[in-house]
């Protein structure tokens, strides 16, 4: 119909301004990580296809459309979850930089703070997107089938920063753990920010004054002491 034809074609164009606001980012340093969702897919209405939902055709050309509008003078490497429709957004956005880049699947890029997914789809699907994440950072989800905010963020961000070298890290990845970084900078109980888009992310870098989360325009120094990160070797 033409009102989903037109819901289609706002949510590309979003994307492409979400991949605009990413390379931007990107321009901003030399050495660092950028960590971003996953290209366009279609909706998921069925647990049984969370792993296996590929990239639709917006979503291939996102992604290669992101690849070509990145700095070309970086030295990238590029990570992503091993869900399919993460390993074909790298893949494109790496054919999209025109550079032969290698590509490495990484286990922490996926969800496995999630210890039993039909539990957790259901609470999802009874609470709705805002309503479960509210609950999950106010600590009203069970233990029993989500970890904890805090267990899951660490879990992300020791890896990211172990990987952390010279150059540009891409890690392509899923919704829900760019969340757990925006949950960083701001409070997600409340849900300030909205949803990630898909190709949207947010950057972390090291510094002299220790590491920092970027969002957007805003900057925050991450609590290197409470997550306990260790430093990356350059």
């Amino acid at each position: 119909s033409r009102g989903l034809g037109d819901v289609y074609k706002r949510q590309y164009s979003d994307t492409l301004s979400n991949a605009r606001a990413v390379a931007q980012l990107t321009e901003r340093i030399n050495d660092g990580i950028i960590v971003i969702r996953h290209s366009i897919r279609d909706k998921i209405v069925d647990n049984s296809t969370t792993m296996t939902m590929p990239l639709n055709e917006k979503g291939v050309e996102a992604a290669r459309f992101l690849g070509n509008a990145l700095p070309d003078d970086r030295k990238y490497s590029i990570f992503h979850s091993p869900v399919f429709r993460c390993k074909e957004t790298a893949m494109y956005l790496a054919e999209g930089l025109g550079k032969k880049t290698r590509l490495h699947k990484r286990d922490y890029l996926g969800c496995d703070y999630i210890l039993n997914d039909e539990a957790v789809f259901q609470q999802y699907a009874k609470l709705g997107s805002e309503g479960f994440i509210s609950a999950w950072f106010g600590k009203r989800v069970d233990k029993d089938i989500l970890k904890d905010v805090e267990v899951a963020t660490k879990g992300l961000l020791d890896p990211l920063f172990k990987e952390s070298k010279d150059g540009v890290q891409i890690h392509v990845t899923h919704d829900w753990n760019i969340l757990l970084l925006l949950g960083l900078m701001y409070d997600m109980e409340k849900v300030e920010k909205p949803w990630p888009g898909f190709l949207s992310g947010v950057m972390l870098e090291r510094s002299d004054e220790g590491f920092f989360l970027y969002h957007e325009k805003n900057r925050k120094k991450i609590d290197d002491l409470f997550f306990k990160i260790p430093a990356p070797q350059f």
